[in-house]
């Protein structure tokens, strides 16, 4: 039973929000960027930047359409202003493949955000700067450090004993379910050893 003591009295107001509604969209106001489409943000994040100042931060998508992607990238909110702004832009295709809510882990004496799709198999340091380097983030993935999905020419990571090697490889994506199992029907991959295994109990 929860204890009453930690009760929010009533009679004590909550914070006020005030949002500007523009002629277009009531989220026109915060994400007046030039490039063109709707912008979808993935995930909001308070990091330090390079001068240990918190910077609440996000990641955006300007697209025109589910499937159209116009650009993408890491967007910080100005506090005078009170919009956000774009800080950097990814390649393309990037992007698309970091998921959303991402949740802060210790992991030794290192911080890290992690990133579910719904599996963490993404993570970048909790900075500014290198949450807007594509090139600084981490996948769990057993591709070979610095390589990509190449269909039957995907470069996996074994060991002397042939076994694979799952990882956390700086700028090398994680495989995608559907890229396993393409994998795994070119013999490139047995079916034990993808990441994600669903079985009939």
């Amino acid at each position: 039973m929860p204890d009453s003591r930690h009760k929010r009295s009533n009679s004590r107001p909550g914070p006020t929000v005030t949002v500007s509604v523009g002629s277009v969209s009531p989220f026109a106001c915060v994400t007046p960027f030039a490039v063109r489409g709707m912008k979808w943000k993935y995930w909001l994040a308070v990091v330090k930047d390079g001068q240990g100042e918190e910077r609440l931060t996000t990641h955006y998508r300007s697209m025109m359409g589910l499937d159209d992607v116009v650009e993408s990238g890491v967007a910080v909110f100005n506090d005078v202003t009170e919009v956000f702004e774009p800080y950097s832009r990814f390649e393309p295709g990037f992007g698309m493949s970091v998921p959303a809510h991402p949740f802060r882990v210790a992991s030794g004496r290192a911080e890290y955000l992690y990133f579910s799709q719904p599996l963490p198999v993404w993570r970048a340091h909790p900075v500014l700067e290198e949450l807007a380097d594509a090139a600084m983030y981490e996948g769990y993935t057993p591709l070979v450090a610095g390589s990509r999905y190449e269909k039957a020419a995907t470069s996996l990571d074994r060991d002397s004993q042939g076994r694979l090697t799952y990882g956390w490889k700086r700028g090398t994506p994680p495989l995608q379910v559907e890229q396993e199992e393409e994998l795994v029907r070119l013999g490139r991959m047995k079916p034990e050893e993808r990441l994600c295994q669903l079985r009939e109990s």
